[in-house]
């Protein structure tokens, strides 16, 4: 079996450098009694998410807790107090709470924690906020802001870790800045800048035991230590590794002789350790580089590693102490995630997600670890690789694994097909013949590959001479027959076979051939986790997997035989990498997250022999391999020679190509450019490039030169065309030389349109398939579908209720609803039925009309007749009858509330079935009365088109409210748009419409039914009297044959009859017309008629849903007030729950608490008798003395008594001196470790003390001894009292805190038990005092009218008879009242009439003498004299009517006269308007002509503009300036002009207005 031997290396954060750290991170150290830990939520101390504090009682020990709540990521205002920064200030809040701190935000998470030396805890969040406590009292809470004063340009990121020193708060933060804040002070003090930035991440913090240096871990696994006194000064203790493991190899044997590992790490860390003893031997760093894969050469000390951005680079390990970089290769456009080496070290295999996989050589001859041979192309993801070396045919076979579907989601479970292949020396020797195309690409016959499917999905791959070993998806280990060699030509040929015989493409045998899959021999399980892998060492199998599980099988025996080892857990990823020692004698392992193991063998005898014959087969190899080694000294050597590879050597060199452009206008697009950092895969693609390029450099220029000389005719031929006119111009079209392109370029558009296309069809069915949900949704589940009836003349629209199938769980509730409730009537009718029928008589006797609300409450039931404002429901005016209802006074338990619910729902449902009735009928009528509109408005038409009447016709329509089934169809003429026609629907059009035209005229064909009618009826069955009024009279011949004077008699007699027959035909025609209006006036009266009378019914309609509205909300009222009581029930009943689940918890406390008072007053006791034994004892000793020393002499017992009560003094040593420096925790309370240091000193002190030369003098010296054997027992004894009075003052402190709580338990146990009372107080009182609902009508009601929404809270429901006897005392009293009133109301109205009847009088004598003053005062004018002398007044206004229509007659006369004129007038106006605009046509012509010679001249100008400047400019320039002034001159004074024009114009206007109002 295998046996643990080491364990190398533990990755992870270094949390803490110390354990006396992270005792004081847990424990207060200036009192011990408290203890604090972090949690995710809380602050955790121990146990429970608490603050603990430990109590001790002689003995015992008992913890309390206190549970301090984090914050959350809303936070309040940070105001108050002040801390000081070293160079700065930082707020904080004072508010001792946080008291009603009941945000609802996350909590945040704590990242670390401390204490300060007066016991407060400061407890740190990523964000920078810091929250201190005080132990004693956890309520009393402080938040903190110490991200406030880091100055801007420096970084900052999440906080890790808090310490606290005395020179103030430390607080790290991750990207390196360790910053103080002063906690010492509370006002700011002025103290250099304390801050600094290590430049590395760090991840905690922490100090050493006299605080004068710290601790810090940081990034990559190093530890580095720095001085307070100066933070930038940091040294590196140690490194050690981190990251995830992605390789591990063993390096070659046969160097050092000794068995060295290698591991490389993520971060790009590669290690070297020593599977002896467990040490590192060496470490090398790649900064920046991602590491994905490992491999060591086995023959020579050549390590390869990969990285994700496609980089190999070749590491020399002859000195394991100092391994270095001698070559890197870009050889992958993708990550490089597996390197596999043949087991001889000849050649490696490299596998990236590229589509590639490389063949790359060791050519130490000239100086080339790192030499690619060639590449294999694989059309997917490798995931693994193996390699077997068979010597016996000169070829090593290769296994690859790759996901064929890299795209597809299950990826990640591996591998879906196998490519083999086999390494040739040819390949080796890069012969030509091996090489398909110039990019390398190895020939599939080079190389006898097969690609096969697997049968299922794999992961890792290891190759024996018996096949291949692998583990699938299922977690099990499958062995696969490999294939035959050069499938794929075989293949090839099959499918050319098969493609001759068979021209209709034979797709199933096709098929057959192309999904060939490899057999499985055996199968087997081990493991639970299909993420894993495999390795061989002879006919050893390793397996590996990441549920932690390690299985070796031989396979020269059974396959059920195996060893397993669990080296790692499936929760810390269990087993990622392993591999062989190639002696067999070990193992090494990565597990446990990084961790590296190494397993030795412990073998039984059995085992024994299996592990000789695996090492004899391995024997020659690890020969070979030491033969190699001898052979490869000067390789070595070579490899020691190469110089370190250095990267920053290189150069990046542009690749992407220009197009340049010659003289001849040919763009020419030059080599691509290679850098040094390209890939292997692009060198080569530029190099062939470039040969193409070489060999057909003059065909290309030749080729150039032709295509100039087209371009040019081309365009000239272009140029020529589009001078011609548009019959002779060619399309451009036609120029196109590449109609091949031209069509590609149609192909591609067409392609894309189709795209398009299908993309739109795609989104059409989507459509359509959420039209059809909704569809089914709202609509097709609908028993009544949603839908409103409008008025024709009202703005009114009522809609019905809509109404869904109901479920079968809805219609089974109803039916339990319905016989629970019949149970219950027929149990409760029972029940009365049982009663003596004298008590029931005497009940009925005495009920009267007082007695209705006191019968309706004792009745289990309402009847139907009951009124509407006990039940609460007015559903009778909808005809719905509700004989089940339980009365409203007697609904108590939760079943009769559920009931009650489902039977009101069922009425509600009721109601708007009965409702929808109604809109129904309405709807119909409506229906009804557009049919008849509909049939009025055509006779309507027709009259108008008759009589020629202008009038609309009102014609009414339905709304697509009425008729909401038309909003599911699209009509062609909603859509604004024109429908695309495409030509197979244009054809099917231009087909039907054919077809439409022939049917057509097959029907006008000879029809003898309608040609008979034509000929003997004139098309029409029935002549009409409309018809014959239509029909003129013929007029006689002879009318317009000769004239009037040549008629003779008979035709004059002719021509009076036609005169009297059209006179005749003109009158019936005038009597038609007028029976046809009167028909169209009645008409119109019978729509509006019918349309108003059917707007009423709507109305009334309306008033009926508005009142069905009513009486459903009513119905819901009653619905939510059975919900709220249940839930009010319910949460009575919770609560209720609660308080007896908190009382329970709160007596077991109390009853532990009474144990404990017991037990620690049992305790008190017994150690106060003890320590009055000890007193007693102390003092008989002290008593004792002079009878012990009695064989002294008095003087002598006098001086031993003064000696024996004489006491060593000695210094008090605290721990603030044992921890000298700037420990903020030197002064620390009494302690187990203090008190024994006083024990020691007091010790010493009393041998010093005991030392002879103290003693009297003549003093014997074994009296001096028995005086200090006493006096030492007397010492002991007081310090034994001392300690017993010590404990017995902390057991009675500890007995007085036990009362106090017990005396709080018991105070909340009362005031659970009160509460408790109460709730059940509110449970009983919520049972019996209901909620009920009233119907009642108005002025039954009698609140505040002033209140909008009033509650009836505080109402009482009084009887109705007592509110009508007290009415009627109120008419009776008030009528007394107001025959009082009126009777002074009468008596006051005579005393106004009266005095009325006075001012009117004296009114009347003012107005009759105000009228004689005007008499005797008026003047009389001739005017009036005349009138007064007429004696005929009518005449008079004859005549002067006369008069005036006289002169109306003479204005109408020439108001005709000047319309004559102005008509006249116009018609000038008009002919001198088309002169006018002839005459504009041809200034346009001329203004065109003359802005062609504007044109030429400023042409002209502007060619001689360089002569501006002649002799005759200066002149130019004074014409011009003088000519400006005078046109600004001009301007000026056409402006006083118009000025003085209006002055004018005012002035003749204010002279003679009467002579332009004539004018006018």
């Amino acid at each position: 079996m295998l046996q643990s031997f080491h364990c190398f290396f533990i990755t992870g954060r270094l949390e803490t450098c110390s354990l006396d750290a992270i005792l004081l991170k847990i424990c207060l150290p200036t009192r011990y009694h408290l203890t604090l830990l972090i949690g995710d939520s809380w602050l955790l101390v121990v146990l429970n998410n608490s603050l603990w504090s430990i109590e001790q009682c002689n003995e015992t020990y008992n913890l309390h807790s206190a549970s301090v709540p984090l914050l959350r990521k809303s936070t309040a205002n940070l105001v108050g107090e002040d801390i000081s920064y070293l160079h700065g200030s930082v707020k904080a809040t004072t508010s001792s709470i946080f008291q009603g701190y009941d945000d609802l935000g996350p909590e945040m998470q704590p990242v670390s924690h401390t204490w300060t030396a007066n016991g407060e805890v400061l407890c740190a969040f990523k964000d920078g906020r810091l929250l201190r406590t005080s132990a004693e009292n956890v309520e009393d809470r402080i938040e903190l802001e110490i991200n406030h004063f880091i100055p801007e340009d420096e970084e900052t990121s999440d906080v890790v870790d808090i310490c606290f020193h005395k020179q103030g708060l430390y607080v790290v933060y991750q990207c390196g800045l360790i910053q103080v804040l002063d906690f010492t002070e509370k006002k700011k003090s002025k103290v250099r800048k304390r801050s600094s930035n290590i430049g590395n991440q760090i991840s905690s913090l922490s100090f050493t035991s006299n605080y004068m240096k710290g601790a810090l871990s940081v990034s990559g696994g190093s530890l580095v230590i720095f001085s307070i006194d100066n933070l930038a000064v940091v040294e590196e203790v140690f490194q050690l590794g981190i990251g995830e493991i992605i390789g591990l190899d063993q390096l070659s044997l046969c160097g050092s002789g000794e068995s060295t590992a290698v591991a490389c790490r993520q971060g790009g860390l590669i290690e070297l350790w020593s599977t002896r003893d467990g040490t590192r031997s060496a470490k090398l760093s790649l900064s920046g580089v991602t590491l994905s894969s490992l491999a060591a050469n086995p023959s020579l000390p050549l390590v390869m590693v990969g990285s994700t951005s496609g980089y190999i680079y070749a590491l020399d390990t002859s000195d394991i102490n100092q391994p270095r970089v001698i070559s890197q290769v870009h050889a992958h456009v993708g990550p490089v995630n597996h390197i596999v080496f043949e087991p001889s070290g000849r050649f490696l295999i490299t596998g990236s997600n590229d589509g590639s996989v490389l063949l790359i050589k060791n050519d130490l001859s000239n100086t080339k670890p790192i030499n690619i041979l060639g590449h294999f192309v694989v059309e997917g993801q490798v995931v693994s690789l193996s390699v077997l070396l068979t010597s016996r045919q000169g070829f090593a076979e290769t296994v690859v694994l790759y996901n064929a579907t890299p795209n597809d989601p299950v990826v990640n479970l591996g591998a879906t097909k196998l490519a083999y292949f086999h390494v040739t020396e040819k390949m080796l020797s890069q012969d030509r013949d091996v090489y398909q195309g110039l990019l390398q690409e190895f020939s599939d016959s080079a190389c006898s590959r097969s690609d096969v499917y697997l049968p299922e999905m794999c992961n890792g791959a290891a190759l024996h001479t018996s096949g291949l070993f692998t583990m699938s998806h299922t977690a099990e280990i499958l062995h696969l027959q490999l294939p035959e060699p050069g499938f794929n030509v075989t293949h090839q040929q099959q499918l050319a076979n098969i493609e001759e015989e068979n021209d209709s493409e034979d797709v199933t045998s096709v098929m057959e051939i192309n999904e060939v899959i490899v057999e499985i021999l055996n199968r087997f399980g081990g493991h639970e986790d299909y993420r894993g892998g495999v390795s061989l060492l002879g006919s050893w199998l390793m397996s590996w997997s990441r549920d932690g599980t390690l299985v070796i099988r031989d396979l020269d025996e059974s396959f059920d035989t195996s060893v397993e080892i669990y080296p790692g857990h499936f929760r810390e990823m269990g087993v990622t990498a392993g591999c062989f020692i190639k002696d067999g004698n070990s193992i090494i392992i990565a597990a446990n997250n990084n961790v590296l193991c190494s397993y030795t063998w412990d073998f039984t005898r059995a085992g024994d022999l299996a592990c000789q014959r695996t090492t004899q087969k391995v024997s020659g190899l690890i020969q070979s391999l030491k033969e190699s080694w001898n052979k490869a000294a000067g390789l070595i050597s070579r490899i020691k020679a190469l110089d370190s590879f250095d990267e920053e050597d290189e150069e990046n060199v542009n690749e992407e190509p220009k197009l340049v452009q010659q003289d001849n206008e040919i763009y020419i697009t030059p080599l691509p450019s290679v850098s040094p950092k390209a890939s292997w895969i692009r060198c080569k693609e530029v190099s062939v490039i470039a040969a193409e390029d070489a060999r057909y450099a003059d065909d290309k220029a030749a080729m150039r030169n032709e295509i100039s000389d087209l371009r040019s005719r081309l365009l000239v031929m272009i140029k020529n065309n589009d001078a011609l006119g548009d019959l002779e111009k060619l399309p451009r079209v036609d120029f196109t030389l590449d109609v091949e392109e031209l069509d590609s370029w149609r192909q591609q558009a067409d392609n894309a349109i189709a795209v398009l296309h299908e993309e739109i069809h795609y989104e059409d069915l989507a459509r359509q398939f959420l039209w059809q949900i909704v569809k089914q949704e709202c609509w097709d589940s609908m028993v009544e579908s949603p839908k409103g009836v409008c008025g024709f003349h009202v703005d009114i629209m009522v809609d019905n209720y809509p109404m869904r199938h109901r479920s079968k769980e809805e219609i089974k509730m109803l039916e339990e609803a319905i016989v629970f409730r019949k149970v219950e009537v027929a149990d409760n009718s029972l029940r009365r039925a049982l009663e003596s029928a004298s008590s029931r008589a005497a009940e009925f006797t005495n009920l009267d009309d007082d007695d209705e609300g006191k019968q309706v409450e004792d009745s289990d039931e309402l009847e139907p007749t009951s009124p509407p404002r006990l039940t609460g429901s007015l559903v009778h005016e909808f005809g719905v009858s509700q004989p089940l209802s339980a009365n409203q006074f007697h609904i108590h338990t939760r079943e009769q509330k559920y009931n009650e619910i489902i039977l009101i729902s069922d009425t509600i449902h009721q109601v708007k079935k009965a409702f929808n009735k109604i809109f129904d009928n309405c709807y119909r009528s409506k229906e009804q009365e557009l049919n008849r509109v509909k049939e009025r408005n055509l006779r309507i038409k027709k009259i108008i088109k008759d009589l020629n009447l202008d009038e609309k016709v009102f014609e009414p329509t339905w709304a697509d409210e009425e008729k909401p089934e038309r909003l599911l169809k699209v009509e062609n003429i909603e859509i604004p748009f024109d429908k695309f026609i495409s030509p197979e629907m244009q054809a099917k059009l231009n087909e039907e419409a054919r077809l439409e035209e022939a049917r057509r005229k097959a029907e006008m064909g000879d029809n003898w039914r309608e040609r008979g009618l034509d000929q003997m009826m004139g098309g029409l069955l029935e002549v009409t009297k409309e018809d014959e009024l239509k029909i003129d009279v013929p007029v006689p011949g002879f009318v317009n044959a000769k004239p009037q004077e040549e008629w003779n008699e008979d035709e004059l007699k002719q021509f009076k009859e036609y005169e009297r027959k059209c006179k005749e035909l003109q009158e019936e025609r005038e009597k038609y017309y007028k029976q046809l209006e009167g028909e169209f006036h009645k008409l119109q009266s019978g729509i509006q008629d019918s349309t108003l009378l059917y707007d009423e019914q709507l109305l009334e309609l309306f008033q009926k849903k508005i009142r069905a509205d009513m009486v459903i909300f009513q119905e819901e009222l009653k619905i939510l007030r059975l919900v709220n009581s249940m839930v009010n029930e319910e949460i009575s009943e919770e609560s209720e729950f609660n308080i007896l689940q908190g009382l329970d918890v709160l007596k077991k406390k109390k009853t532990k608490s009474g144990h404990t008072i017991q037990v620690t007053r049992k305790d008190l006791d017994d150690f106060r008798e003890r320590y009055e034994i000890l007193q007693a004892e102390d003092k008989i000793m002290e008593r004792g003395h002079r009878r012990d020393f009695g064989d002294c002499s008095n003087a002598m017992i006098d001086a031993l008594f003064k000696q024996y009560k004489r006491r060593p003094k000695f210094a008090r040593k605290h721990m603030g001196d044992l921890d000298a420096g700037m420990n903020p925790y030197a002064e620390r309370p009494s302690s187990s470790k203090q008190a024994a240091y006083a024990s020691a000193a007091l010790t010493k002190a009393l041998e010093d003390l005991d030392d002879p030369k103290h003693a009297p003098d003549g003093l014997e010296l074994h009296i001096w001894q028995r005086l200090c054997a006493v006096r030492r027992q007397k010492v002991e004894s007081e310090q034994a009292v001392k300690a017993a009075a010590h404990t017995i003052a902390e057991m009675t402190n500890f007995q007085q805190r036990r009362f106090d709580e017990d005396s709080q338990m018991q105070d909340e146990i009362d005031k659970q038990v009160k509460e408790l009372n109460t709730t059940r107080e509110n449970i009983a009182k919520n049972g019996y005092n209901l909620d009920v609902q009233l119907v009642l009508k108005q002025g039954q009601v009698e609140v505040d009218p002033f209140i909008l929404i009033p509650h009836y809270n505080t109402v009482l429901l009084i009887h109705r008879k007592v509110v009508e006897e007290l009415n009627a005392k109120i008419n009776v009293l008030g009528g007394g009242k107001i025959k009082l009133m009126r009777d002074s109301q009468e008596f006051h109205r005579g005393i106004h009439q009266l005095d009325w009847e006075r001012t009117k009088m004296l009114m009347y004598i003012d107005d009759l003498q105000e009228r004689n003053r005007e008499i005797q005062n008026l003047r009389v004018s001739r005017h009036m004299v005349k009138y007064m002398d007429a004696s005929d007044l009518e005449e008079v206004h004859r005549q002067e009517m006369q008069i005036l229509e006289a002169t109306l007659n003479l204005q109408n006369s020439t108001h005709h006269k000047n319309m004559d004129k102005c008509e006249d007038r116009v018609v000038q106006i008009n002919k001198k308007v088309h002169k006018l605009m002839l005459e504009n046509k041809r200034l346009d012509k001329e203004i065109e002509n003359l802005n062609v010679t504007v044109w030429e001249r400023r042409h002209i100008k502007e060619s001689s503009k360089g002569d501006w400047r002649g002799a005759g400019s200066e002149q130019k320039m004074t014409d011009i300036v003088q000519r400006r002034k005078l046109v600004e001159l001009a301007k000026a004074q056409a402006q006083e002009v118009a000025v003085l024009r209006a002055e004018v114009e005012r002035l003749r206007m204010r002279t003679f207005p009467a002579l332009v109002q004539v004018e006018h």
